[in-house]
Parts: structure tokens; C-alpha cells; sequence
């Protein structure tokens, strides 16, 4: 909870036994008890922003608030009604005050520095999108920027942590078993990024860039730790919506487009092979469609505070689960790409052709426990014959205690995660996942794309047999 929704918690609290103090005089716990419930809504209401965990809440509050302002001696209320009113507000806080806590607003670590933004919608001409409603037409890609920025512009306001979360969050809530508006109060949470805020200085030669690309029903913001640690150690970072393959991507026009669940066909379907590299190659190529425009960023033909910024000869790509496979394929198949680093790459939709293509660029692999440990899955029987394909300098890992989804900003929605999402989410703490992932990546990044400090591996990474 936030301070100033604990502060209304313990004034309500408060407040509901104070009412019932027969020792107090009368108008000391009128005014006593309509001050302290006032000041509290006020504080909450100017420095927080509303939120359904806390919805039982406010009526009560307002109840209590009105049976103290009309308790006057010639209005006396009764003492059976006053204590009512007091069980139904200490039930109130007590259920706010629980659901506040399992199902907190988020709360993102800091970068340490400011950042800039933008987004923008791609159009490829050359590829017919092959989902949705309406396949046939050129595909489109929602993608977002970060930068280190050399200030705050006066005035604005920090972007969210996930711009349009509002509109696909209920698709993202029902797609893990949750009631459509769970979910809403993650609109609260803002980013360490402003938009269009002008670039800090960079480096003679540019800053080099590094392109995320999300799992199967994620979202380009649900790696925003990675994100905007490596943008805040000097990296320029982009990252697409995998339209189709996202829990939800919200157009330059407003319409939300949810994930089509057929790109991913159930296991027993005699098609899915078939469909599951599909979807892998659909990845790939929104990564070389982001890093073609980024071309257009670099000589500012699309106009942006980075144009003439970044470096395209210090290139990274990273990813996750079926993002991590796209990546593998890129790597091996597009020379602007340096360094590649896979969170559980999910190896079954590489392209049978590529898995064992020899390829000499940096290569980081992280597994979670869970699947390091799963000898016998079906992707445990190709990734090995991936990795050994990449035969320069490796970086072989497993998170000690990690689930899959500990790849993501799932350890810090909620401290329930693993009852809620046991497939996905470890015995790691929550800390200790996302510090020991970014910091990897940073290192990694560092070492092979630029120069400055390399953060230690952290004591969770533990090694892994390729």
C-alpha cells in the first residue's frame, strides 16, 4: 500500500473506535473523529489516485464521517448504531487494507536516471499479416523507444509504465484466471521515462542499441525493468508489440488488438509445429522491421531527439520465451546483429534449419530452475543443439528458484504470484529475480557492445551446461 492509503486505513480504524469512547466529551470526538477522517480522504484523495482494492472502503468512510458530524446533544445517535457503523467501517479497512497489500500498485525500481520515449505504428509492406479478423493486410507493429535524456521537460509528466494498459489490461487480468478489472490499478504506475524528452549527450560514435522482443501473450512494457536499466546504462532500447502474439497492443488510432489464441495451437494439434515456427518467423521479422527503423531514427528521416544518436554497428537483441527463439533466428540470420542474450528461449519454433547454423557473435542464455531442471521437455531436446551453434564467446546460466514468468515484472505485481500463477512464477524473491536479470543483461550488453562498468554476476545465476 502507499503511505497515504495506509494513512487512511489506520485513521478509519481509528476513527471507528474513537466514536465509541463514551470517556471522550462529546463535541472533542465529534470534531476528533470528522477532522482526522476528512484530513485522511483529502491526503489520499490529492496524493493517490482511486483504486477498486479500496472501494469497500470509501462508503464506509463517508458513513462514519456522517454519523460523527450529526452526533449533536440535541441529535443524539444511538450507541447501537454508532457501533455498527463501527464494525462495518473496521471490516471495510481490514478487507481494503488485505486486498491493498496482495495487489499493490506497482512499484518499479528506479534506473537512477531519467529517460526519454516515444512510440510509434510500423507499417511492413512486404509481409501480409497472417491473424486476426482481417489477414491479407500489410502487417502492423506498435513499437516503443527509450534513451538516457539529459532532462525533464518542464511540466510533463512521466509516461506509464505501460501506455494502453487500460485498454488491454482486462484481456491481460481474464487471460490468468482473474476478473476483467483486477488488473485496472496498474494504470497508477509511471515510468522513469518522459516523452519526447530531449537526449543526453551522446557518445562520439553513437549509443549503441538493443531491441527486446516479448513471449507469447506478453506485452512490450512487461520486461520494463530490463528495459529501463539497460537504457539508463547508456543503450538505446526498442521494443515491438508482437500484434497477435501480445496480451494486447493498443494502434496509433486507438483500436486494441488482442492476441489471436489460434497462432498457437493446442499440442495435440497435428498443425502446430508447423504453426509455432510460423509465429517464431512473424517475431523475427517485427525485430529486422524495428531495427529497419530505426535506420530512419538514426539518419532522421523519422524525427525524433535520437537522430544522429545511435550507433547500428553495436546492435543487441534479446528476448523472451518465444521471443527468445525469435531472437536465436535473427542472430544467425541478420549481420546487423552483435550480440544476442535468450530468457528461456523456447527452441521448438526455431526454424529446423537454423538451430544448428554456426554463428560466432556473444551469446547469453538464462534459464529459469524450472526448466533447466525439466531435462525431459521437448525443448530441452533442441536448445542444447542451439546453444552449441553459437560458438563465440558464452554466457550459460539458470535463476536459481525462477519460474518462467520471473523473466518479467510478474514477481512485483503481487506477493501472491506464485499461488495465483504457480506455472509461472518461482520461490525466488522478487528482488533478487529482477536485479539478478538486469544486471546480467547490462553486464553482458556492456561487455560485448561497449565500453564501462560490468556488473558482477549475481550469486543467483547459477552455472549451466550448454
Amino acid at each position: 500500500m502507499t503511505p497515504y492509503e495506509i494513512i487512511l486505513v489506520v485513521s478509519t480504524l481509528f476513527a471507528a473506535v474513537a466514536i465509541n469512547v463514551q470517556a471522550i466529551p462529546a463535541p472533542i470526538r465529534r470534531l476528533g473523529v470528522v477532522g482526522l477522517l476528512l484530513g485522511a480522504l483529502a491526503l489520499h484523495g490529492v496524493m493517490d489516485e482511486p483504486r477498486w482494492q479500496f472501494y469497500p472502503l470509501y462508503p464506509c468512510t463517508v458513513l462514519l464521517l456522517a454519523v460523527a458530524a450529526a452526533e449533536r446533544p440535541e441529535h443524539s445517535i444511538a450507541r447501537s448504531g454508532k457501533l455498527a457503523s463501527s464494525v462495518l467501517v473496521i471490516l471495510a479497512a481490514l478487507v481494503a487494507a488485505g486486498l491493498g497489500t496482495v495487489m499493490p500498485v506497482l512499484r518499479l525500481p528506479d534506473p537512477g536516471t531519467v529517460l526519454g520515449t516515444f512510440t510509434q505504428q510500423l507499417v511492413d509492406t512486404n509481409r501480409e499479416e497472417k491473424y486476426g479478423p482481417d489477414p491479407g493486410r500489410a502487417r502492423r507493429v506498435m513499437v516503443q523507444v527509450w534513451y538516457p535524456a539529459a532532462s525533464v521537460p518542464e511540466g510533463e509528466r512521466a509516461e506509464s509504465w505501460a501506455p494502453g494498459i487500460e485498454k488491454f489490461g482486462p484481456a491481460l487480468a481474464n487471460f490468468v484466471g482473474l476478473p476483467s478489472f483486477v488488473l485496472s490499478h496498474l494504470e497508477q504506475t509511471r515510468s522513469a521515462a518522459y516523452l519526447y524528452a530531449p537526449a543526453a549527450k551522446a557518445p562520439a560514435e553513437g549509443y549503441p542499441l538493443v531491441v527486446y522482443s516479448h513471449g507469447w501473450t506478453g506485452f512490450r512494457n512487461i520486461a520494463i525493468t530490463e528495459i529501463e536499466r539497460l537504457a539508463a546504462a547508456g543503450f538505446v532500447v526498442a521494443a515491438p508489440d508482437h500484434t497477435y502474439g501480445s496480451a494486447g497492443t493498443v494502434m496509433a488510432t486507438g483500436e486494441v488488438v488482442l492476441n489471436d489464441p489460434s497462432a498457437m495451437p493446442e499440442k495435440d494439434d497435428p498443425n502446430r509445429q508447423e504453426s509455432i515456427e510460423e509465429l517464431v518467423d512473424t517475431y523475427a521479422g517485427d525485430i529486422r522491421l524495428v531495427l529497419d527503423f530505426m535506420q530512419e531514427v538514426q539518419s532522421g528521416s523519422f524525427a525524433s531527439p535520437l537522430a544522429g544518436k545511435v550507433d547500428l554497428g553495436r546492435v543487441g537483441i534479446w528476448g523472451h520465451s518465444t521471443g527468445g527463439g525469435a531472437v536465436m533466428e535473427v542472430a544467425k540470420t541478420d549481420p546487423r546483429v552483435n550480440a544476442v542474450a535468450g530468457l528461456d528461449i523456447w527452441s521448438e519454433p526455431v526454424s529446423p534449419d537454423l538451430r544448428t547454423k554456426v554463428s560466432t557473435i556473444p551469446l547469453l542464455s538464462i534459464l529459469s530452475q524450472d526448466w533447466y531442471d525439466n531435462k525431459g521437455s521437448d525443448n530441452n531436446k533442441v536448445l542444447p543443439g542451439v546453444l552449441k551453434s553459437f560458438e563465440g564467446p558464452k554466457d550459460l546460466f539458470y535463476l536459481k528458484g525462477a519460474k518462467h514468468g520471473d523473466f518479467t515484472v510478474l514477481p512485483l505485481l503481487t506477493p501472491l504470484a506464485a499461488t495465483m500463477v504457480p506455472t509461472h512464477r518461482g520461490t525466488i524473491d522478487a528482488d533478487t529475480a529482477i536485479e539478478a536479470v538486469d544486471s546480467a543483461l547490462v553486464g553482458f550488453f556492456t561487455r560485448n557492445l561497449k565500453s564501462g562498468p560490468v556488473p558482477a554476476w549475481n550469486p543467483a545465476l547459477q552455472p549451466a551446461a550448454d
